[in-house]
Order: structure tokens, then sequence, then C-alpha cells
């Protein structure tokens, strides 16, 4: 054991420990600076030094114009995209109308089960419909309401037709 804490003890006194103290901090004079702009790209927030006076600035007309920020309202694929899935809904609706419509003429496919693991909006064949009815409903006054926002945003009537 005394042999290895000496041969440990040894080992230690080879290698001296390093400081664990905080690095010694840069002192950045103008040619460091100079220096590390030549190699890397750095961002300066304000006023360009390399623009004497206010004249020498680009103005906006010589500039590029860069395109506003995109405004969904102002987009007429964005309207007909929103009608069309509102569309879409509604003729899901129609066939499921539809299906409970011909389920109540045949008589086929009625059971007293409740179906658990589909979307039953009613319990009834009646509610069922009623429920699908006021969907509709509700989905033709949204697209009633984008129809209006999109003539109002001046889209043309044709771009969500």
């Amino acid at each position: 054991m005394n042999a290895a804490i000496f041969v440990f003890a040894s080992i230690l006194s080879l290698h001296p420990s390093t400081s664990n103290g905080p690095a010694p901090e840069k002192v950045w004079t103008t040619p460091d600076v100079e220096a590390l702009r030549a190699t890397s790209p750095i961002s300066i927030i304000g006023r360009d030094p390399g623009l004497e006076s206010p004249t020498d600035r680009p103005s906006a007309s010589t500039s590029a114009q860069a395109p506003g920020p995109y405004v969904m309202t102002q987009d007429p694929a964005w309207y007909a995209r929103e009608i069309e899935v509102r569309r879409d809904e509604i003729a899901r609706a129609d066939d499921q109308i539809e299906g409970v419509r011909k389920i109540r003429q045949t008589g086929e496919g009625i059971s007293g089960a409740v179906p658990l693991e589909e979307n039953a909006p009613g319990l009834t064949p009646e509610a069922t419909i009623g429920v699908l009815e006021s969907e509709k409903q509700e989905l033709e006054a949204e697209i009633d309401e984008l129809q209006d926002q999109a003539r109002q945003n001046e889209i043309d009537r044709e771009a969500w037709r």
C-alpha cells in the first residue's frame, strides 16, 4: 500500500497541476480587430462609417424593393383553399345524411348498438341528420364570410370560385 502511494505521489510531482482560475482576458486592439475583420465578417449595428453624409446613402428607389410580409387575406389561393376545405366537409356531411336516409328507408344496417368507434353525431337517425344539417349551415356561413372578406380585399371572384 505504501508503495502505491509513493508511486502516485511521484507521478503527481512530475506533472504540475494546471490552474483552474479564469483565463486571462484578451485586450483587443485596433490591429487585432482589423485582422479579425479581414478573416471573418463582423456585424456592426448603426451607421455605416463608410458613408460620409446622409446623401451618400442609397435611396429606396435605387435599391431593390423587398417584397412585403405575406398576408394570407390578400392571397387568392388562400381563399380558394379555405373555401374548398369547407365545401369538401359539406359534401362529406351530405354523404352521411344520404346514408342515414337510405338506412331509414331500407332498414338495413340498423341495430340497437351505439357505434363507439365511429363518429356518430346523434343517437337516432333524426338527431344525426339534425346535427349534420347544423354543421352544414355553419360551414356555409363560413364560406359566405370568406367570400365577403375576399370581396372586401378586392380578390378576383374567379380566384376563389
